[in-house]
């Protein structure tokens, strides 16, 4: 007998059924769990204000933040938003920024680049630069190299 011939016999066709359900279900979750792919984090040290820190490269995150935690560590003042912006922040969660530092100064190296920054409510302490900032100083994060260039 083939695999034809007992797809015929009902009570074969029902466990057939099943049991290929059951593997394609399977196969489905192992696309799945494949297709998540954790995204590399890329840092270095930065100059913010007064305090080297190491910030986070991101060149998928519109804007710049640092979370209140590491602000309030550095002594960072700013100003309350004067529009509440509602994000998804570091730790993925929603939230809304809390304020902004306008023009804050941030040295890459010996480079001097004001940006502005905003602060967000989280449990982690983190300085991320994102696309804000990218788009501004016309930055190239070479990966293969890992370089960041820009213009100042």
């Amino acid at each position: 007998m083939f695999f034809g011939d007992l797809i015929k016999v009902g009570s074969y066709r029902e466990f057939m059924q099943q049991y290929l359900a059951a593997v394609e279900r399977k196969e489905q979750r192992s696309v799945k769990a494949a297709q998540v792919e954790e995204k590399p984090v890329y840092r270095s040290y930065v100059k913010l204000e007064r305090n080297s820190i190491q910030a986070s490269w991101d060149t998928g995150a519109q804007i710049s933040i640092c979370t209140k935690l590491l602000a309030t560590k550095l002594g960072l003042k700013w100003t309350k938003p004067t529009e509440a912006t509602n994000m998804i922040t570091v730790n993925s969660q929603k939230s809304l920024t809390l304020g902004i530092i306008k023009n804050t100064q941030l040295k890459i190296m010996d480079a001097l680049v004001p940006i502005n920054i905003y602060i967000v409510d989280s449990t982690k302490e983190e300085l991320l630069i994102g696309s804000n900032w990218f788009s501004k100083y016309k930055a190239d994060l070479i990966l293969t190299k890992n370089k960041l260039k820009f213009e100042a």
